[in-house]
């Protein structure tokens, strides 16, 4: 609801406001103020970790209620990068929930639409994100994280090491999505495992995985040259590790990407 909340109005498109509203009875009783139903029983309630997080969040907001001292602690919070402080309760639960929408959309899904127009998939954007966002709605209610378009599993699944028809690398993306249920009822393990793993362990890990992906695309803008400048620059900030406003450097890649791709564009030259 975060998305389509403006100051002291609410307002959005068709069909994304109304299912956010949708989901109100769902989180909370209205009648009676407590818990709504989906949350309080299974496999909500004290089986995911759902029921304990909305009653964190709800504690937070009721003791700035109760309590108006409270409250400085809520919205020190709550300030958005800029330094501007929410004004009431409402503007302090839009910003603590806004920047979590910015970072998916800036860190997966962006980059997950740019790795599979390297591999020449265009998909409808708008039906794709709202599929998506349909999804992490409903997961949201058994305390699954965001469900978005994972760059990296994009980029594994999208190139031709999944298979040489591009037609049929949907297979991979299917095999991936079957490895990564399997390894959900692990995750315990993993978790300590990752816990205490070094990080540069991790890291290289990750790195080698992706070296398939990271060849083909390079290979794809060394050998388009009205692009590769865009290409290079759009790489370099990505590998940076730069972050700004809370916003990794995934997204802060592409904006640099872009507007060198622009400049070029217009006849300007490194």
């Amino acid at each position: 609801m975060a998305q389509f909340i403006k100051k002291n109005e609410i307002g959005g498109k068709r069909p994304g406001l109304q299912n956010a509203g949708a989901t109100v009875r769902n989180l909370v009783d209205i009648e009676n103020g407590d818990a709504g139903l989906v949350l309080r029983t299974p496999p909500n309630g004290n089986l995911t970790s759902a029921l304990p997080t909305f009653n964190s969040l709800a504690n937070m907001i009721a003791a700035c209620v109760d309590t108006s001292s409270n409250c400085i602690t809520l919205f020190d919070a709550a300030t958005t990068p800029r330094g501007q402080l929410p004004r009431d309760t409402l503007e302090a639960m839009v910003n603590i929930a806004l920047p979590l929408f910015i970072v998916t959309m800036a860190g997966q899904n962006l980059p997950g639409l740019a790795v599979l127009a390297v591999y020449d998939y265009r998909p409808p954007v708008g039906p794709l994100l709202l599929a998506t966002g349909g999804a992490s709605a409903l997961g949201a209610l058994f305390g699954m994280p965001t469900i978005n378009l994972a760059a990296i599993t994009a980029a594994l699944c999208a190139g031709p090491d999944a298979h040489a028809d591009p037609a049929r690398r949907y297979v991979a993306g299917l095999f991936g999505g079957v490895g990564y249920m399997l390894h959900a009822m692990l995750a315990g393990v993993a978790a300590v495992l990752v816990s205490r793993a070094q990080p540069v362990l991790i890291e290289a890990v990750a790195g080698l995985a992706l070296l398939g992906a990271f060849g083909s695309s390079a290979l794809a803008f060394l050998n388009a040259p009205k692009e590769r400048d865009a290409a290079l620059v759009t790489f370099v900030a990505t590998a940076s590790g730069l972050s700004f406003f809370g916003i990794g450097a995934a997204f802060w890649g592409l904006v640099a990407g872009g507007a060198m791709l622009a400049l070029g564009r217009i006849g300007w030259k490194a």
